[in-house]
């Protein structure tokens, strides 16, 4: 019999039970450890798209309902319809509402809506690649050492959710769809699990050396000490610092009070942010300025600020007069029922503006004006225009009353410039001349003759002013055509004539004016 040396007897022993040290003692994580894991990313994966939908939504809805209001207190500025006009103020007034409130909702919306595509895109990466790497690690089920446990803590690889975690992506594609309430409620994520013990102890699903039991400091070891790591945000902890290796998943579902996480809760951020982001409307937001303005026109509310409006504008008072100009101004110019709007939206699309702001000689019409920034030019434009008129009617009066003083006319005159034959024979003061071939054919009569003679004697006697005849006159004796009684004194009825046709006159050009 062959001998073998002592020496190498030893040398032998020595390896061995070094290599039986170094062995993975560690256990698996259960199946039903890192599926509650993977749940995560399932239940969340959308939130980054609903971020993107929303802000988009809401910056697309705020810019429209904007545009809108300009657009409507443009033609109330261009157009002289009473009815249109008033309908346009009120449209505005609510359009100018919904870019309010679109607004605060966008500003509502930005920080939950950036949080919750952090914390989503976070988690999922750290819960997607942690998976992968210790499913890549353990191979086939053909080994006997590994770190995920499927069925029966037997080897994952059978398991087709294992493939799937360690693959899945957030969703960037936009959104307004909300997560509904079976992934996440006012308590938490309903989908998920609470706190699971997740350590496996199955054969195989006992050698894992990321989880090694009373580890020790060898160069041949994972961990080189006893203690308690956490992974993945702290949602799995890993505990070899007893007499056995435990490892936990963190309470998942209930994490929140009355829709408010636990302070406490690793998954805190993500779920306030998402709760948040769920709560921001975005139903009235509408990037359609046409089907804004319908909706707007349908709205309940537009008969109460139509009253309020008229009540300011037209001074009419609560009663059946303030309900008849409502109901006639939504009959003639807003409509009703599936017709609302379309005039309005008509009257955007046809009338033309005084000024274009890209300072061509063309006049564009109100629905063709593509920026908000021109649309203001444009009823920035209407806006100074109405300021200057006042001084401008200042200034035509002045220039009226010097006309008006300039216009006193001799009977002569008067006559002169009628030209029918009837109107001439009605005044007292003319005869129509039929014999006369050449214009003027009226002339003054013997009363007119001797009306002028005494008139120009009594302007000549008053150092050319005219006599003021009836001035001291009592009632009985203030008669016509010379005189006139006016409230309590007898006037001269050429200057109440001509104070008369001066009125006229200014209430003619001020109404051409407006």
């Amino acid at each position: 019999m062959q001998h073998v040396p002592l020496g190498f007897l030893v040398l032998i022993t020595a390896f061995c039970i070094q290599a039986q040290k170094t062995v993975a003692s560690g256990p698996a994580i259960a199946q039903t450890g890192w599926q509650a894991l993977c749940a995560i990313p399932t239940n969340v994966k959308t939130a980054p798209g609903l971020a993107i939908g929303k802000l988009t939504k809401l910056a697309r809805a705020r810019a429209t309902a904007s545009k809108l209001t300009l657009r409507l207190q443009v033609l109330e500025a261009a157009i002289s319809n009473n009815d249109t006009q008033r309908a346009a103020a009120v449209l505005a007034q609510l359009a100018a509402g919904i870019a309010t409130k679109t607004g605060s909702n966008l500003q509502t919306a930005i920080t939950p809506a950036i949080t919750a595509a952090a914390e989503t895109a976070d988690i999922t990466a750290r819960i997607s690649e942690y998976i992968n790497l210790l499913r890549s690690a353990q191979t086939t089920s053909a080994k006997t050492g590994y770190c995920l446990a499927g069925a029966a803590e037997n080897h994952a690889e059978a398991d087709a959710t294992l493939t799937s975690c360690s693959a899945v992506s957030v969703s960037y594609a936009p959104t307004t769809t909300n997560l509904p309430s079976t992934l996440i409620d006012n308590t938490g994520f309903p989908g998920l699990n609470n706190q699971i013990t997740a350590a496996a102890a199955g054969t195989g699903a006992n050698k894992c050396v990321l989880h090694e039991a009373q580890p020790s400091a060898n160069a041949g070891k994972f961990h080189q000490a006893r203690h308690t790591t956490r992974h993945l945000r702290q949602l799995l902890e890993h505990n070899n610092n007893g007499a056995s290796t435990t490892i936990t998943i963190k309470a998942l579902r209930d994490v929140a009070t009355a829709g408010k996480a636990r302070h406490d809760s690793v998954l805190a951020n993500l779920y306030d942010s998402l709760m948040a982001l769920n709560r921001v409307p975005t139903g009235q937001a509408s990037d359609d300025e046409e089907q804004l303005l319908k909706n707007i026109a349908a709205d309940p509310t537009v008969a109460a600020q139509l009253r309020s409006v008229l009540q300011r504008i037209e001074g009419l008072k609560p009663g059946a007069a303030l309900e008849a100009r409502a109901q006639q101004i939504v009959k003639n110019a807003i409509g009703e029922n599936d017709k609302a709007g379309n005039d309005i939206w008509n009257k955007i699309k046809d009338t033309p503006v005084a000024f274009n702001p890209k300072g061509d000689e063309t006049k564009p019409k109100i629905a063709d004006i593509e920026t908000e920034e021109h649309l203001v030019s444009v009823l920035s434009y209407y806006v100074s225009t109405k300021a200057s008129k006042p001084k401008q009617i200042e200034q035509k009066l002045k220039h009226l009353e010097e006309s008006l003083k300039a216009t006193t006319k001799t009977m002569e005159e008067i006559c002169k410039e009628i030209k029918e034959k009837v109107p001439c024979n009605e005044n007292p003061n003319c005869k129509y001349n039929d014999e006369k071939k050449e214009e003027p054919k009226c002339e003054l009569s013997e009363k007119g003759k001797q009306e002028a003679e005494k008139e120009a004697k009594d302007t000549v006697g008053n150092n050319g002013k005219t006599e003021e005849k009836c001035t001291g006159k009592e009632q009985k004796d203030c008669k016509s055509p010379d005189c006139k009684w006016e409230g309590t004194e007898c006037k001269d009825s050429s200057f109440l004539l001509n104070k008369q046709f001066a009125m006229s006159m200014i209430s003619a050009f001020v109404t051409l004016l407006f």
